[in-house]
């Protein structure tokens, strides 16, 4: 079967070692150090876990050039090993045994190939299901399914979950940062998760459990979750020749659908977690240098394109509240500033929201509130690696549009009165603003800061409700489609300011108006929307 955004598994460029399997079972494999050597290879994606599994050193690199032994390897390894031979593989590649672990210049050297490595594979071997290479993949199914039924028995019922990639996305390879990366850039990956063997590529998933693929419904929902479909044509590019300019119309929206794909890829990293907290851009970096292979998207501000910082500012805490890292990592705007799930809002949006008017309400609206980069200045800890470690200081300024706090109590207010109720507010570190079991809805819940307890501070056990600091100064104008969609929104990034005086703000939260179609007329909306103070000036944000 011919998949249109699959590309052939060619041979490629080995990685500098890979691990040379035998035809014959009983033959130890060895370690082969390219000199220029092609060929096809597969890849493993693993959790290491806390259990001591066999690793190169340095020393060792001679050694395991003979052999490496059988009762050296994980059972994991072991496992990875069996497959690639069965499946008539005769490399592979895995992290542990390919690079030096004793040696940081090795992997200062292979971090940045790693992108190349997973991309160019011809097959990832996922042990999906291994809390560590100590347990090892290759178990036994158990997918419940009822009595058999028909007049011949020839038919059961399975469970619906099993045509979903549940038994992925409820792993615990799913919950490792690494391991992201490494799903999004393989072209073609075997999932071994505990009742079943799943296939993934970029057409989707197939199933051993279901010959039926569940229909999906809902796009919005679907954009907002990361999809090899939609990446998976740049990771393929990335490794080609350049193609012959294409029509300027397609380009254009061939870079908005890539910056939707890289924001469904941080939301996706986003919920995952690292052993080394400091490692929060490494363990995205492949994925960032491919999808900008040819520099289209500007350049890399600790996490956000400078050609589309709006779209890039725009994310927000989806559940539960966000934390700060135990040093620091990245400025308040950048999404690796924090850890925990955040969403993209973007992709809850119409895919035209990135794109130029072509009106004059619409030219008006982007006169007004558009935002420009001004001045950007990323510290970073090896200035060879735009993708790597950012330092303290780090800082961009933006020209943009905004309404002090008060003035947004103000705009609230003025719109309840002409009926429209649909502002969410939401801190990344408070509760403040959060639904009612959580604390109060809006601004005004807040009350005037006095001491006087109101029934809703309360839990239901009569604990003091505890919301965090729900103090902001400012709300900066990021994107709105109200100016053409009777059913439109405004997203407004919530800032806080550690020096008026210098107009220098950190990030606290996000804040969304959805302006429902039964609340009201557009044009009132933005009659009382745009006659709001709003003052236009160069930020830096920290």
């Amino acid at each position: 079967m011919k998949h249109n955004d699959c590309h052939n598994p060619d041979s490629a460029a080995l990685p500098k070692r890979v691990i040379e399997i035998s035809g014959d079972p009983s033959v130890a494999p060895k370690l082969l150090v390219s000199t220029g050597e092609t060929g096809q290879y597969v890849v493993l994606s693993h959790c290491w876990g806390k259990t001591p599994i066999a690793k190169l050193t340095d020393s060792l690199i001679p050694a395991f050039q003979k052999a490496i032994p059988f009762d050296l390897l994980s059972k994991s390894f072991s496992d990875a090993i069996d497959i690639t031979r069965r499946l008539g593989f005769r490399y592979l590649w895995i992290d542990a045994l390919c690079i030096s672990q004793d040696n940081a210049e090795d992997w200062r050297e292979e971090a940045p190939k790693m992108a190349s490595y997973y991309g160019r594979s011809a097959l990832m071997i996922s042990a999906t299901a291994a809390e560590d290479s100590s347990k090892g993949f290759l178990h036994d199914r158990h997918v419940p399914v009822s009595p058999m039924l028909g007049p011949e028995r020839r038919y059961c019922l399975r469970q619906r979950l099993l045509r979903w990639d549940w038994d992925i996305d409820r792993s615990i390879l799913s919950t490792r940062g690494w391991a992201a990366q490494e799903r999004m850039l393989s072209p073609r990956i075997l999932h071994f998760t505990k009742r079943q063997l799943i296939w993934e590529c970029a057409e989707g998933f197939k199933f051993e459990a279901s010959g039926i693929q569940e229909v999906q419904v809902g796009s919005g929902q679907i954009d907002q979750r990361f999809s090899k479909k939609k990446l998976q044509p740049y990771v393929t590019r990335a490794f080609e020749p350049p193609m012959d300019l294409i029509d300027e119309e397609v380009q254009r929206k061939d870079i908005l659908e890539r910056v939707r794909a890289w924001q469904q890829c941080v939301d996706e990293y986003s919920s995952r977690s690292l052993t080394i907290p400091s490692d929060k851009f490494h363990a995205l970096s492949g994925v960032a240098s491919i999808i900008n292979h040819d520099g289209k998207m500007g350049q890399y501000l600790a996490g956000i394109w400078s050609n589309y910082v709006a779209a890039g500012l725009a994310w927000g805490r989806q559940y539960a509240l966000l934390t700060p890292p135990p040093a620091y990592r990245a400025p308040s705007w950048s999404w690796a500033s924090v850890d925990g799930t955040i969403g993209s809002l973007i992709l809850a949006s119409p895919p035209k929201l990135l794109e130029p008017t072509h009106n004059d309400e619409g030219r008006m609206w982007a006169a007004k509130f558009d935002i420009e980069l001004v001045e950007h200045l990323i510290k970073l800890q090896d200035e060879s690696n735009p993708y790597g470690t950012v330092l303290e200081g780090s800082y961009i300024v933006i020209k943009g549009t905004y309404i002090t706090a008060d003035e947004h109590r103000r705009l609230s207010k003025q719109l309840d009165n002409i009926g429209f109720d649909g502002q969410s507010i939401g801190l990344d570190k408070s509760n403040a603003f959060s639904c009612p079991c959580c604390g109060p809805r809006g601004p005004d819940d807040l009350g005037d800061g006095s001491d006087e307890d109101d029934d809703d501070d309360f839990d239901p056990r009569g604990r003091k409700r505890d919301y965090g600091d729900p103090h902001y100064d400012l709300c900066l104008f990021l994107f709105s489609d109200v100016w053409h969609n009777p059913g439109g929104f405004v997203d407004l990034l919530l800032l806080r300011w550690t020096d008026k005086d210098k107009k220098i703000a950190e990030r606290v939260g996000l804040s969304r108006i959805t302006i429902w179609e039964h609340e009201g007329p557009r044009e009132s909306f933005c009659e009382k929307f745009l006659a709001a103070d709003w003052k236009r000036a160069e930020l830096k944000l920290v």
